[in-house]
């Protein structure tokens, strides 16, 4: 039971550094308009991908088991789901955007960091809302059988590649993040 919900704490310790970096280099790029978004770029990529990809579908099984149990966690869940589904709607915005294929220039930049921003914040209220609601509910209502099938549902097996193929794909970010710590 602990080690899903721990996996996913440390996860989220991760993301919070990640986004603490985000914000910083948001605000260095409204400062300096022609600085080198890479960094930005970088952190962004991995909210929306990483998260996106590995972290959230292991969250969705877990949260399914504990609504279905019914244990006072159906409100808190329907409306996490639905700020899930406004981060994916403003992070496909922030990808259009990052990859130039949005029409136009890009955004103006003061559209571009409002919805960064908002991005953000919203990504740090999930994580909050998970840590002080939903991960105290799945620990108090599942059973071990729920945690056992939890750990053998496919979703959540990880292959031994997907630790390789993270650490290239964002070695460049998390040596920053070591070095600033």
């Amino acid at each position: 039971m602990a080690m899903s919900i721990e996996k996913l704490k440390r996860e989220h310790r991760n993301m919070l550094a990640v986004l603490v970096l985000a914000e910083m280099e948001l605000a260095h790029l409204e400062r300096e308009p022609a600085a080198d978004q890479a960094l930005l770029r970088q952190a962004l990529d991995y909210l929306r991908h990483y998260f996106d990809q590995v972290h959230h579908p292991h969250e969705d099984l877990i949260f399914a088991y504990v609504d279905a149990r019914r244990c006072q966690a159906h409100k808190a869940i329907m409306s996490h789901a639905a700020g899930h589904e406004a981060i994916y709607e403003l992070g496909d915005m922030l990808d259009r955007w990052l990859d130039n294929s949005y029409p136009g220039d890009g955004p103006p930049p003061a559209e571009f960091g409002a919805v960064c921003r908002r991005y953000l914040q919203l990504q740090r209220d999930s994580l909050n809302t998970e840590e002080e609601v939903i991960f105290p509910l799945a620990e108090q209502c599942l059973t071990a059988s729920d945690w056992q099938a939890i750990a053998a549902d496919h979703r959540v097996k990880e292959s031994s590649s997907d630790g390789e193929r993270i650490t290239l794909r964002y070695g460049a970010l998390y040596q920053f993040l070591m070095v600033s710590r």
